[in-house]
């Protein structure tokens, strides 16, 4: 994050993202053992979207959307989280 902060033209944002990412919404991430609830929403976006490349990336052609929404509204029940992926969601 240190290094985002030297970029000229760099997001104010993209700081906290960088400082955040290894964060887990139940506290049991790192640097800091931060909640949900301290977490900025842009920096719940970037988990998720790396949650979804994880996920695409490891299971291939096998890997089914719906899958991965049930599963993740299921891990991320709350807050910022539960939003993001309210929208993410493909109304059936």
């Amino acid at each position: 994050s240190q290094y985002a902060r030297e970029l000229k033209g760099s997001p104010a944002e993209l700081e906290n993202i960088l400082a955040q990412h290894h964060e887990q919404m139940d506290g049991t991430g790192f640097p800091r053992k931060l909640t949900q609830q301290h977490l900025s929403p842009l920096t719940c976006l970037f988990i998720l979207a790396h949650e979804i490349l994880t996920f695409f990336l490891e299971n291939g052609e096998a890997a089914e959307w719906d899958y991965w929404i049930k599963m993740a509204t299921a891990k991320y029940e709350v807050g910022t989280f539960k939003n993001i992926l309210k929208h993410l969601a493909i109304p059936e």
